[in-house]
């Protein structure tokens, strides 16, 4: 099955609450393009980006996983709403943010421990020639 990504859209907004004048006037469009945006099986992304963050709901989400589904990867995915893939992928985020920074701050304590066995080594040279 295709995804519409209109019709997905237009979904959203009716679970949202949002009016459609509402939405209109937030993506800088007038109420007869929402209707023709409702009637989409493609959308620019800019307007996309816009529209994923009006509705606090994250499309990219939804077409990746429908992308994955046509290549049959990640069939599971296509039972879970896409507020809990967008969720996870922050955790998955911030968590490797974290393990980042860790490596990182090992990495700089190596660093200055090098400094220092190298600072030690000129000393002992030094030393050694006078």
């Amino acid at each position: 099955m295709e995804l519409h990504i209109g019709q997905l859209i237009k979904e959203q907004l009716e679970r949202s609450g949002m009016k459609k004048t509402e939405f209109a006037r937030r993506i800088n469009r007038t109420s007869q393009n929402v209707y023709a945006i409702f009637e989409r099986t493609s959308i620019d992304s800019a307007l996309l980006a816009s529209i994923s963050e009006i509705l606090n709901y994250n499309f990219f989400d939804v077409l990746a996983v429908e992308l994955d589904n046509k290549r049959g990867i990640r069939q599971e995915l296509k039972k879970m709403p896409a507020e809990y893939t967008t969720h996870n992928s922050l955790i998955q985020s911030l968590e490797q943010c974290e393990q980042k920074s860790k490596i990182s701050d090992l990495q700089i304590g190596q660093l200055k421990k090098e400094v220092e066995y190298l600072k030690e080594i000129n000393r002992l040279l030094r030393e050694k020639r006078s």
